[in-house]
């Protein structure tokens, strides 16, 4: 953990001395027990971290154990939820001080771009495969809760950071605009890549004509699965969904 410079963009956020103080020294008692948060925010953006900090009122009344192996003097749930929002805010932190790494991201992407060398397939392979390492993915991750965006799978280390209009279609704005993504695991994200699925704006799927129940079954995949979309995918989805349309809906 960076102390210094959480320290400095803490006081950027007009917190006060006290505050910085306890939040810093939450932060490495979380560390110390838990492991390095720098390392947390490569793996998941410290959704794990998040997950095991939370203790709700019913898990209280219910007495369940802690998740997390932190010693808490008093009350369970306050002192996890104090923890909590210290690691939050480190992360926070963290992901504001990352925007730095879309320059390098922009003209890694622009190479794989402009390479002759390539074809359309491995030039969609690769990027895809930078856009998984990159801050495009972390934020995905924040938003969705560090789950998958149907099925809500929660190993992050393997879900997909997936574009739903095509990168290759997108303007400059598009291909990192959070509304812009999905995080999948990798039956969804094969089968809405090929315009095999796809989502309306209530966020309901719509599945080609062409995988049949044994198929999908064997695939996990439900018709009736959904995801929680807001207003700003639905030029996105609608994109998706005409494409989807165009390949599989015939005459």
């Amino acid at each position: 953990m960076d102390s210094n410079k959480f320290k400095d963009w803490l006081a950027l956020e007009n917190r006060s001395k006290k505050t910085i103080q306890n939040r810093v020294s939450n932060a490495r008692k979380v560390e110390y027990y838990e492991g390095d948060l720098d390392e947390h925010y490569e793996k998941d953006s410290g959704m794990f971290l998040l997950k095991i900090l939370s203790y709700s009122r019913k898990d209280e009344l219910e007495r369940i154990p802690k998740k997390h192996k932190i010693p808490i003097d008093g009350v369970i749930i306050t002192g996890t939820s104090t923890l909590k929002n210290s690691v939050k805010l480190y992360m926070d932190f963290r992901l504001s001080t990352d925007t730095s790494d879309i320059k390098k991201l922009k003209t890694q992407l622009n190479e794989i771009e402009s390479n002759s060398q390539l074809t359309s397939e491995e030039k969609k392979i690769l990027i895809k495969y930078r856009l998984g390492q990159s801050f495009f993915r972390k934020q995905l991750i924040r938003y969705w809760g560090g789950n998958c965006s149907v099925s809500k799978f929660s190993k992050t280390e393997i879900l997909i950071a997936s574009h739903i209009k095509p990168y290759s279609k997108c303007n400059d704005e598009e291909k990192y605009d959070i509304y812009n993504g999905l995080l999948l695991t990798s039956n969804y994200d094969k089968l809405f890549d090929n315009f095999l699925i796809s989502f309306n704006n209530k966020g309901e799927i719509i599945i080609s004509d062409s995988l049949s129940d044994e198929e999908l079954k064997t695939l996990n995949i439900s018709r009736f699965d959904f995801i929680s979309i807001k207003k700003e995918h639905e030029k996105y989805l609608d994109f998706h969904r005409k494409k989807f349309e165009k390949i599989n809906i015939k005459n």
